[in-house]
């Protein structure tokens, strides 16, 4: 199934850079918060969003860490 923000390819296409940015913020924000409670239930998260979460986790891990000096 594809899955495009505006409902469209065409639309997306329409979105500035700052939009997407945006919107790419927002919904990396999304799935970050569900995976954190995916994995404190102890629940199976699919390998393509685990992929994905154990690249955001290590990229967290940095930022706190430079946030912190």
């Amino acid at each position: 199934m594809p899955c495009y923000l505006t409902g469209s390819p065409e639309g997306d296409a329409r979105l500035t850079l700052q939009e997407a940015q945006e919107n790419a913020t927002n919904l990396c924000e999304m799935l970050c918060i569900a995976c954190r409670y995916i994995e404190h239930k102890d629940l199976t998260i699919p390998i393509e969003i685990q992929r994905w979460w154990s690249i955001h986790k290590k990229i967290d891990k940095k930022r706190k860490k430079t946030f912190r000096k």
